[in-house]
């Protein structure tokens, strides 16, 4: 058989649950649990019929047997992490020398802001910009 015994179980709550609410307004309380418990113990036992037949008949056993195997192999990889850090000892303490004898001028290749020019008066007369501002909120 493959699978597990939730499957079954999942399919006897969903047979319960159906009978249930497709007859509780028709019967009283007492048969229509009765009636609802039956449909659990067939849902249950057709789960277990599909599963034996999957299993047995249509050869999916021999198929999760060899994903078994390659689960037991496979393991332990993945559970943890093994990581070394380099030791940089001596690039560390000659970023410390160089930060209190003064900094160093970058190198070509280092990292560098830009310093984009700022903007101090705006462009054109206050009259020019009010009438493209009133084109724009025309369009």
């Amino acid at each position: 058989m493959i699978g597990t015994v939730r499957w079954n179980l999942a399919l006897g709550v969903l047979g319960f649950g159906l009978t249930f609410l497709l007859s509780v307004g028709d019967n009283y309380f007492t048969t229509t649990l009765l009636h609802s418990s039956y449909g659990f113990i067939i849902m249950f036992g057709v789960g277990f019929a599909v599963r034996w037949v999957l299993g047995t008949l249509a050869g999916l056993k021999e198929l999760q047997h060899e994903e078994g195997n390659e689960a037991v192999e496979e393991a332990g990889k993945g559970n943890s992490v093994y990581s070394v850090t380099p030791n940089d000892e001596a690039e560390l303490n000659e970023l410390l020398k160089n930060g209190m004898n003064g900094a160093s001028a970058p190198s070509p290749d280092e990292f560098t802001l830009l310093k984009p020019k700022r903007l101090t008066t705006a462009p054109g007369e206050p009259e020019e910009m009010a009438q493209a501002l009133r084109r724009f909120t025309e369009e």
